[in-house]
């Protein structure tokens, strides 16, 4: 998406989203009998960045975004707990006999 400022500059914007469509094992677990350690959105990658565009000539082009945001999705709770994929790992208290999320 771009919108013209003026002859060679643009602002736009950029959005890309990264994950993988299947299920996918431990490469030592041949037999698939443990947990998958990855599905559909189990890790996904997300930037979205606002900027501007400066084009003097049909050929070269520079992007500068002043204003960029990265996402890390894991859609599964397993997975998202047990620390994988960059997320922090979580610590679980036993209160009053419930198990409880706490940030470490």
């Amino acid at each position: 998406m771009a919108e013209k400022i003026n002859k060679n500059l643009n602002y736009s914007a950029l959005m890309s989203l990264n994950t993988q469509l299947c299920h996918s094992w431990a490469p030592d677990d041949i037999l698939r009998r443990n947990n998958h350690v990855s599905n559909f959105l189990a890790q996904g990658f997300g930037f979205l960045s606002v900027g501007f565009d400066y084009k003097p000539k049909t050929y070269f082009s520079i992007y500068a975004s002043p204003v960029t945001a990265k996402y890390t999705i894991v859609r599964e709770k397993r997975l998202a707990d047990s620390g994988l994929y960059g997320m922090e790992k979580a610590l679980f208290i036993l209160q009053a006999q419930k198990l409880k999320m706490v940030k470490p």
